[in-house]
């Protein structure tokens, strides 16, 4: 169970902006009978939900929180996302590289294939070791 869902906060937020409690279920990917829950304190307010009720209300994340009255932080949906992000860059920029290594002894490999292909040409059967050329 949530701590506290100050109701009356969310409602006079709503009525300000003119809004109807209809566009935080939306945003928050809710049904009726569920945001109707969270306003009578019977059901606790998800992290993404928090998200999305600050961002309809043009709060911050940790304002919308305590007036979920959720007990730990929401989640900075902008905080982490830098450092992940260059972290996945990172990683992309080292599979690029490994990529490009594996495509250069593919290359070498197939090149070599082509000179033993063309060394042992039909033409050059048994008993006739005077036509097989050698690999270079």
């Amino acid at each position: 169970m949530a701590l506290f869902f100050d109701r009356s906060w969310f409602e006079a937020r709503l009525a300000a902006l003119n809004l109807p409690p209809s566009a935080l279920a939306a945003a928050a990917g809710l049904d009726a009978e569920s945001l109707s829950l969270i306003f009578k304190d019977q059901r606790e307010v998800r992290p993404e939900e928090v998200r999305a009720f600050a961002w309809v209300l043009g709060v911050s994340p940790e304002e919308a929180a305590q007036r979920c009255g959720v007990s730990t932080r929401a989640p900075d949906p902008i905080g982490a996302g830098p450092a992940r992000l260059a972290a996945l860059e990172e990683r992309l920029a080292a599979a690029e590289t490994r990529l490009a290594q594996a495509e250069a002894r593919l290359a070498q490999a197939e090149a070599r294939l082509e000179r033993l292909a063309g060394a042992l040409a039909p033409d050059a059967g048994p008993g006739s070791s005077d036509k097989i050329r050698r690999p270079d």
